[in-house]
């Protein structure tokens, strides 16, 4: 394991990017969905025509406001994966490693439990200590350990041998937690 980030809480990072995204991809949608709403029941006889000029005004000048954190909010994506694109291969030895979106990323959370074999009644937590980033990339899977040493938060990357050993500790349960989509994880190559 080697060191890649200290005081920067990095899952704090990645689910506020996607909550910004998720907001940044329906602040545009709903409004315009109800903007037809209202021509439609403008059309229909529900509202009068002064009515519907005051909603229309309004609802434009909230799709004006979300296209243009639209456009802040995807150029803060963008910088932020190829940022950590960067410092993933130049961390591993291959500065042409990236991924492309945050689907991407998925964060296997502390609290997950297996038994001995991963099927059985007794269960333990096995991440106590911090919790995985695994973000799947061009040329390998790569995973992240997180956690919080005297209040201060570390974030390392596992080297070759100690993906493979944390990847077969999850049950098949367990890593369809971390699927993204169809894509499973098991048909991921890890670094050579």
């Amino acid at each position: 394991m080697q060191d890649f980030k200290q005081n920067t809480d990095l899952i704090k990072v990645v689910k506020s990017r996607k909550r910004k995204y998720f907001l940044a991809k329906w602040g545009v949608t709903l409004p315009m969905g109800l903007e037809a709403l209202i021509a439609l029941a403008s059309l229909l006889g529900g509202i009068g025509t002064p009515m519907f000029f005051s909603l229309s005004t309004v609802l434009m000048g909230v799709i004006g406001m979300a296209l243009e954190s639209r456009a802040k909010s995807y150029d803060q994506k963008q910088q932020f994966l190829e940022d950590l694109s960067s410092e993933i291969g130049e961390k591993i030895g291959n500065r042409d490693w990236c991924f492309y979106t945050l689907k991407d990323i998925a964060i296997v959370p502390k609290n997950i439990k297996v038994g001995e074999n991963g099927e059985s009644i007794n269960f333990a937590p096995i991440y106590k200590d911090g919790k995985f980033i695994i973000i799947r990339g061009d040329y390998s899977l790569e995973m992240l350990f997180q956690y919080d040493d005297e209040g201060t938060m570390v974030v390392k990357i596992l080297d070759r041998d100690e993906v493979f050993e944390e990847y077969d500790k999850l049950s098949d349960k367990e890593k369809k937690k971390v699927n993204w989509g169809n894509r499973k994880l098991l048909s991921l190559g890890i670094r050579d």
